[in-house]
């Protein structure tokens, strides 16, 4: 970002920064120079001025907030701020930017997270089709920054990828979820739980629950397999919907269902997948045609080669 600043100071602003590095009127590694756009890095109580009053004041600034420099003297830098047209905070280059760093910065080009709480009339977001940084929350931000106009530049040919940025799974929030306040996050059957661990993304782009899922869904994927993760499936004897943890299409339009089975080695756990169990065979679901199951062992370990074979059963079906 300092090095884009730079740019657009050099290729917009050329003259004046010529002029302020002839006049020794810089300020900071940047070389901000009078009429150059900046941010105010730190929240601090500065001295500043009051244009309407003509009095001396002490402004209160806080992280973030956008100004521009209009006047320089004697190694002082005067910065009106946006929202704030009357009021001009001073900055001095000796005792401010000791190090040649200080409480100010360019602002021609922000990061989403410096942008946040600010507005403009034109934004321009950059997005690169392969971060790991960017999650749902971060685009929502960036591209809610703009008044008039947003104008987006996005990598790649496609941009498939942004949809994707949109779902559940790509939440950074959801994932930070927890279960200090409440007993269990997944408390209905029938609402898929997005909150609920969903910590291993798989090649396909989704999140899951266990390295267990993440090795079969990857299975999946590799072997060309389309299927859903965790979709709502209603079933036919009343009892209301389950969310397998895999489920495929088959060319008539049934379904047909594939669950990992982590955790038996726990009693509630065995339990509840009995009574799962019965409620898929009494919707005309049977193992090894329309219902497939793998576990862990005793040590937590899964058969890969099991594992594939399944994938390969259920390749033939669909």
């Amino acid at each position: 970002m300092y090095e884009l600043n730079r740019w657009v100071q050099a290729r917009y602003r050329g003259h004046a920064l010529e002029e302020g590095r002839r006049w020794h009127s810089t300020l900071g590694a940047e070389e901000i120079v009078r009429l150059d756009k900046v941010i105010q890095l730190q929240n601090q109580t500065r001295n500043g001025y009051n244009h309407a009053t003509k009095q001396k004041t002490k402004l209160y600034l806080a992280n973030g907030e956008i100004g521009l420099v209009m006047m320089t003297k004697n190694g002082w830098y005067d910065v009106v701020l946006a929202g704030r047209p009357q009021l001009t905070a001073s900055y001095s280059r000796r005792r401010d930017f000791p190090g040649g760093t200080g409480p100010l910065e360019l602002a021609y080009a922000l990061t989403v997270h410096k942008a946040q709480g600010s507005e403009f009339e034109t934004v321009f977001v950059v997005i690169p089709e392969k971060c790991r940084l960017i999650s749902r929350e971060l685009l929502y931000t960036a591209l809610t920054r703009s008044r008039k106009q947003l104008v987006l530049l996005v990598q790649g040919d496609g941009l498939g990828f942004l949809h994707e940025l949109s779902l559940a799974d790509r939440s950074e929030t959801a994932r930070r979820n927890t279960r200090l306040f409440v007993s269990v996050v997944r408390e209905s059957a029938d609402v898929v739980p997005f909150a609920d661990y969903l910590i291993h993304r798989t090649l396909k782009g989704h999140m899951v629950r266990s390295k267990s899922e993440l090795v079969i869904a990857n299975v999946l994927f590799n072997l060309g397999i389309e299927y859903d993760y965790e979709q709502r499936l209603p079933l036919s004897d009343g009892s209301g919907a389950v969310l397998p943890d895999f489920s495929f299409a088959t060319p008539a339009g049934d379904r047909i269902v594939w669950e990992h089975l982590g955790m038996l080695s726990k009693p509630d756990y065995k339990a509840g997948w009995e009574k799962k169990l019965k409620r898929y065979q009494a919707s005309g679901f049977t193992l090894g045609h329309s219902l497939f199951t793998t576990e862990d062992d005793a040590g937590g370990g899964l058969d890969s080669q099991f594992v594939r074979q399944t994938a390969e059963r259920i390749k033939g079906l669909v």
